[in-house]
């Protein structure tokens, strides 16, 4: 089948520091991990004070059977226990959970100060973003442009031939037909050579470094005003890079250029639909039927497809105009509108109230 391009390359459990926190009731710091917050857990909450003096100060209570005397033992006792335990809790260190509570609040005191500042340059850096993005233009052009540059350097070329004999030319062909072989796996490769090798065919190669990275194979009919696209595949090291549609917009400058192509039909198969709607290809075909019929092969399984081509539209410099349409409507914009206008903030004076 003809008209098809190579389809793209196909592109925990409960912490067990939540456990130790619900069981010990003790917050980690924010800067340990949740296994050295269990391993502090399980080696320093035995020695809590809280628990150590806690224990021994609890009284029991007297039994009924037990005299005034043992009553006024177990009261002595019950108070120099109080009295040895005060001096403790009054002179030494403070508990280890009050310490590590406050360890864990100073700790996280400058959090909020950080995340405050964090917020701050987020939003600095979003408004900067956005301003870039007003003045910019978008993805597809920042990549088209990229990609031009390449081409100015002369890293990359964008060349068409056909079977002219040429030594340099045979070799890109054969290996434009070695990548259309790999990407078309259902397409016979006697097929493709006699297609490839054609002299009424005609290649558009994406050449990187002396070496094809990809191409499209077409048929231009000069009197009909037509061509008709065979094959259409990158090579998949090469692919969502941009080379397909900067491929597709040098063949179309250079079959309306060179060729007087007005249209360009194809038929391409499931995969291949999204590639060629995103180049201007549309299912609905208005090109007269009487031109065409009878001159491309029709294929099971196919769609048929077509593109057409603008006169004016300068396709290899699409970024350029974009970024001068853009930069145009932003400079009237700025005529009807302020939006543009950033005032400084209000300076408050301090009002002392002594």
């Amino acid at each position: 089948m003809d008209g098809l391009a190579a389809p793209s390359p196909s592109h925990s459990g409960a912490t067990s520091g939540g456990g130790a926190s619900h069981r010990k009731r003790k917050l980690p710091p924010p800067s340990l991990s949740d296994a050295t917050a269990d391993e502090d857990d399980d080696t320093t909450a035995p020695s809590s004070p809280a628990t150590s003096l806690s224990s021994p100060s609890r009284p029991s209570s007297p039994s009924s059977s037990h005299s005034d005397e043992d009553d006024d033992d177990s009261l002595t006792t019950f108070t120099a226990a109080r009295l040895d335990a005060a001096p403790a809790s009054s002179s030494g260190r403070p508990p280890k959970p009050d310490s590590s509570s406050a360890s864990a609040v100073t700790a996280a005191a400058p959090k909020p100060d950080a995340a405050s500042a964090a917020a701050g340059d987020g939003k600095e850096d979003s408004k900067g973003l956005f301003t870039d993005n007003i003045q910019t233009s978008g993805a597809y052009s920042a990549r088209e442009e990229g990609l031009k540059r390449e081409e100015d350097t002369g890293k990359l070329k964008f060349l068409c031939y056909s079977n002219d004999g040429v030594d340099e030319h045979m070799i890109w062909l054969v290996g434009l037909k070695n990548i259309f072989a790999r990407q078309l796996p259902n397409m016979p490769k006697e097929y493709i050579v006699r297609l490839v090798m054609d002299r009424t065919h005609k290649s558009m190669m994406v050449i990187r470094n002396n070496n094809v990275v990809g191409g499209i194979t077409y048929r231009p009919y000069a009197s009909q005003r037509f061509g008709e696209i065979a094959f259409c595949a990158i090579t998949a090291d090469e692919q969502v890079k941009g080379y397909g549609t900067r491929l597709m917009n040098h063949l179309k400058q250079h079959a309306r250029d060179a060729d007087g192509l007005t249209h360009f039909l194809t038929y391409a198969d499931n995969n291949a639909v999204g590639y060629f709607v995103k180049q201007g290809f549309t299912k609905e075909i208005t090109f007269d039927k009487e031109r065409w019929q009878g001159y491309i092969k029709d294929y099971d399984g196919g769609i048929l497809m077509e593109c057409k081509i603008d006169q004016k539209l300068p396709y290899v410099d699409l970024a350029t105009m974009i970024r001068h349409q853009r930069q145009a409507i932003d400079e009237k914009i700025r005529e009807l509108s302020n939006c543009h206008i950033v005032y400084s903030g209000i300076d408050f004076q301090k009002v002392s109230f002594s």
